[in-house]
């Protein structure tokens, strides 16, 4: 689960901005009504929930990038590096990112590099312990207390400028295992708008791989419930194959039926409709375990299917496992009755025109005052940095 993401130079993000998915300390959270919004049972209560408001062009889309480009990172390396993602104001992009495994320990790892595709500064730790340092160029190791020689050849040998992280250089060289770090940020799913789709791969839109089909045929009972909240006449559905000869391939139509029997392919479906469905593959993977960001999953749904599908499915004790994180502009959510404020952050642009991302637990406000929305809507929670 992810704890903790922070970033700065990159788009319009200048100074660094950090989301914790984390309640505030000192919050209390167990037997209050915000107690299916977070994973008690779990180190640091990560929240199961959480979303960003903004307006247009705040650069809430740029958040989601700036975590599918760390992820990118983790995984493959800086690769060449394109000088359109630095903010104009920065010459150096740094992230980091926290997540909790599944045995319970706690990764944390930075990094920071410039225009010309160098490393900065990187770091990883394990439960406070630091695994490997690297800045001004030079190596630090604390993985291997074992062999003192091996420690200083290894730090000789990669104290020098790096233009990859060493994070892949030392992987299969550390003592301590890292794996379960990978499998974390595998874990972490980025679905932007031109995405919702991605997992039909070549597909019409109205077909599914037969991977995908297994997957919503296995928690068909969840399915039916969310597309229930927002078409409460869809009773059923089933899967026809087709054949596609020109890709000498297959896939499976979806194909919903009514209380009258009647039997509809989703290309008759409403846009709301069709958007639930194409999320699907991502959504019921937080039953999975993994934490599912998705951009903008409020266009073309209304505000009741997504208040059930946060009550009843999301911030449910149903939900044991995974997390699900959006950026909205729905004012209905914006809404203390089903979100602890920790959980609700604002998205807006400052006066040199650089991103900012505040919580509504870090403004000082009285709920016997005007109502949040109207709050919002007044810039209330806008602040000049």
């Amino acid at each position: 689960m992810i704890l903790e993401f922070s970033v700065s130079g990159f788009l319009s993000f200048k100074n660094e901005q950090t989301v914790y998915f984390t309640p505030f300390k000192g919050s209390r959270i167990t037997n209050t009504k915000y107690n299916d919004n977070f994973h008690t049972h779990r180190k640091c209560r990560p929240m199961k929930s959480l979303l960003l408001f903004g307006d247009n062009a705040s650069g809430k889309t740029n958040w989601f990038y700036a975590l599918e480009k760390m992820k990118s990172i983790i995984k493959n390396g800086l690769g060449e590096i394109d000088k359109d993602i630095f903010n104009k104001h920065s010459n150096e992009i740094s992230f980091g990112i926290s997540l909790l495994d599944d045995n319970e320990d706690i990764y944390k790892y930075y990094i920071s590099f410039n225009k010309d595709g160098y490393i900065v500064k990187e770091k990883l730790v394990k439960n406070d312990n630091e695994i490997y340092t690297f800045f001004n160029n030079k190596l630090r190791v604390n993985d291997l207390p074992t062999d003192k020689k091996e420690i200083e050849v290894l730090e000789k040998l990669f104290s020098k400028s790096s233009s990859n992280t060493l994070l892949l250089k030392l992987k299969d060289i550390l003592d301590v295992p890292i794996d379960s770090f990978f499998k974390s940020i595998d874990n972490i799913k980025v679905v932007a708008e031109s995405f919702v789709n991605k997992e039909m791969k070549w597909f019409p839109v109205d077909l599914f791989s037969e991977e995908v089909k297994n997957e919503i045929e296995k928690l068909k009972n969840i399915v039916i419930s969310i597309l229930q909240s927002l078409d409460n006449t869809i009773i059923d559905f089933k899967f026809d194959e087709r054949i596609i000869d020109d890709k000498k391939g297959r896939g499976f139509e979806m194909i919903l039926i009514r209380k009258n029997k009647d039997q509809f392919n989703l290309l008759s479906e409403s846009l709301g409709i069709k958007k639930i469905i194409g999320l699907l593959p991502n959504i019921l993977k937080m039953y999975d375990g993994k934490s599912i960001f998705i951009d903008e999953l409020d266009s073309s749904i209304g505000s009741k299917a997504l208040i059930n599908l946060f009550n009843s499915f999301i911030n449910s004790e149903n939900n044991t496992t995974g997390q699900i994180i959006i950026s909205t502009h729905n004012l209905t959510l914006l809404n203390l009755d089903m979100f602890k404020s920790s959980q609700m952050y604002f998205v807006y642009k400052n006066s040199d025109l650089s991103t900012v991302l505040h919580s509504l637990e870090e403004y000082d406000f009285r709920s016997g005052k005007k109502g949040i929305n109207e709050l919002y809507m007044k810039g209330s929670f806008d602040t000049n940095e």
